[in-house]
Formats: C-alpha cells, sequence, structure tokens
C-alpha cells in the first residue's frame, strides 16, 4: 500500500505528460491485468467507473509503449486505506504507508458516485427523520459475527419511533446499495465490509459499528473513517463479553449467545488459550495477530446490551435530530 508521489523522474517530462493528459481534471487512471474486469469485479467494476473517464489500461500495455511512463501519484498493491488492521498508533508510527480514509478522499468519493447515480434512482428517496436499518450477513454468514438478539434490537428501535428493518447487501447492485442508504437514518452492524456501505448515508445520518471481543483493538478504524467523513456521526460499542458456542465456561456452561463468558471465566487452562488474550487483548494483537485474528474474529453471533442500544438512539436524538426539527 504505498503511495508514490512523482513529480519529476529520470526519463519523464512532466509538461508532456501534462499535455498528453488533455487538460483532465480528475488524471485516475485504473491499472490491472485482470481479464474481462467488468465481469470479475461485478459491482465494484460499476463504482470504479464512476471515479474515472479513462479507459482502463493493464500492465503489459504500459510495458509494451517502451518508454516511461510517469504519474503524479501512484498507488501500489492494496491501499491501507482498506487495512482493517490501521489503528491510531500505526497511523502515527507510519502515516505514509497507512493513509487511512482521509476527509477529501471520503467526501470525494461520495460526492462523485452520487452525481453519478442519482439520476438513475427508480423512485424518490424516502426521508423519514428516522429509518433504522441493520445489516445483516446471508443465512451462511450469520451465525459467525451476527446479532444474536437483532429481534430486540428491532423492536426497541420501532419503539424509538423509527421503522426498522434488515439489509442484506450481497444480492444488491451498487445502485440499489445506495438508493436505500440515502433513506436511512441509523445503520447498526457488527465490524465488517457490509459497514462500507454507510459511506453512502444522507448527510447527518449515525453509523453504530459493534465490536465482538477483542475486535476493537486492531481494526474497524476504516469503517470509522468512512462514516464520520461522511453522514458524519459514529458510534462504537464493544462487546465485554466473548462468544463462542463451542467454548464452555466452569465445563458446562456455553461461551455462546445470549450468556457470553466474561474475560475472568476464559482464564483457565482449560481453555488452552494465552491468558493475554482475555487481560489485554492490545497487548495480544501486539504480541500475536495471527493467534488474536483466530480467537476474536472466529466467535459466533454477539448478544448486545439492549440497554446501551437503547442509550445511543436516544442520545443521537437529543444531539442530533431534536435540534434539527427545531431549525
Amino acid at each position: 500500500g504505498k503511495v508514490l508521489d512523482v513529480e519529476t523522474s529520470e526519463g519523464c517530462d512532466a509538461g508532456v505528460m501534462e499535455e498528453e493528459a488533455g487538460g483532465t481534471e480528475r488524471q485516475l487512471v485504473l491499472i490491472s491485468d485482470i481479464f474481462d474486469p467488468s465481469q470479475t469485479l461485478g459491482k465494484m467494476m460499476v463504482l470504479l467507473e464512476t471515479l474515472s473517464d479513462l479507459p482502463w489500461l493493464s500492465v503489459s500495455t504500459l510495458r509494451a509503449q517502451g518508454r516511461a511512463v510517469c504519474f503524479h501519484k501512484l498507488v501500489a498493491g492494496l491501499s491501507d486505506g482498506m487495512n482493517m488492521f490501521a489503528t491510531p498508533h500505526t497511523l502515527a508510527r507510519e502515516p505514509e504507508s497507512s493513509p487511512v480514509a482521509s476527509a477529501r478522499d471520503v467526501r470525494m468519493l461520495r460526492r462523485t458516485v452520487f452525481l453519478t447515480l442519482k439520476p438513475l434512482f427508480e423512485a424518490p428517496v424516502t426521508r423519514s427523520p428516522r429509518r433504522v436499518a441493520f445489516i445483516h450477513r446471508s443465512l451462511s454468514l450469520s451465525s459467525r459475527r451476527g446479532i444474536y438478539n437483532l429481534e430486540e434490537l428491532l423492536h426497541l428501535a420501532t419503539a424509538w419511533g423509527a421503522e426498522a428493518f434488515t439489509l442484506e447487501f450481497e444480492p444488491m447492485s451498487l445502485l440499489q446499495q445506495v438508493e436505500v442508504m440515502q433513506s436511512v437514518t441509523v445503520v447498526v452492524g457488527v465490524t465488517g465490509t457490509g459497514l462500507w456501505n454507510a459511506i453512502w448515508m444522507r448527510d447527518g445520518g449515525l453509523g453504530v459499528q459493534l465490536f465482538p471481543f477483542g475486535v476493537g483493538f486492531k481494526g474497524g478504524i476504516e469503517f470509522e473513517h468512512a462514516i464520520r467523513h461522511g453522514p458524519a456521526h459514529y458510534v462504537a460499542w464493544h462487546a465485554p463479553r466473548y462468544f463462542k458456542n463451542d467454548v464452555y465456561a466452569n465445563g458446562y456452561d456455553s461461551c455462546g449467545a445470549p450468556r457470553g463468558c466474561s474475560p475472568d471465566e476464559m482464564l483457565t487452562p482449560t481453555f488452552q488459550m494465552q491468558a493475554l488474550a482475555f487481560t489485554d487483548p492490545a497487548a495480544f494483537w501486539e504480541q500475536d495477530w495471527g493467534a488474536a485474528w483466530l480467537v476474536y474474529y472466529g466467535q459466533d453471533a454477539i448478544n448486545v446490551d439492549p440497554v446501551a442500544f437503547a442509550k445511543i438512539l436516544e442520545e443521537y436524538a437529543h444531539d442530533v435530530l431534536l435540534p434539527h426539527a427545531t431549525d
């Protein structure tokens, strides 16, 4: 994920480069050797095409030029903006190698995609002041990092005065994803790629990221930045208990939801897990991120504290919705 700024380089003529670009304001060129990207990338191809009016290039095409090809900025490999392991600590330590989405990048992406797709919306977007969407993973994944008490949270959101419903993004096109998110006031989801769709929410929206035990110490910052720099309001909830169906406390009490297991209950040799994983998750990530990944991301559906969730909604209404309603 190295970002290279190339003002001038040996064999490159910056003036010629500007001329050949045709004065294009957005000089974004997508380079890949993916065969038939429109088929391989699916809905992602639509998103990428909104960012550039220029044709795709391949590495082999560039090589065939027989001369130096120059760029003002080249992002090679996977940008750390997609890096789920970026943290405030890694950003401070290596700011150039961990460019988690900046406010400028997020706003540019939102503006460009909205200008391209909004004219294609099939119907006027619902503008209800209270519309809460829960990201629902596909049935094959719902038991892993899902929400065990989803029905209870739906009921709480309805009692809050909202239209509450679940969303499954996998079968949707990019247009459908953007369209539905423009109608949402609050989106709630367990940390995961589905939360990227929060970037399409209308201004003033709230994104709630739910973290299984231990996960929030190393991950989720990419979604936080996308939400804070997009719809603007962000809240994180961290599960205080460990949820795993086939792990048992005291030899007989399952750590699966709704009970879960407290960190203290996990400090026993019978679990064959390092005590550090439950006494200091941040240190455990630093010590062995591979083992930490298996311990934390391998959890099953979590039970979200209904009192904490209700408080999040009430504070959002008090701080954001009610003041805007009186403007």
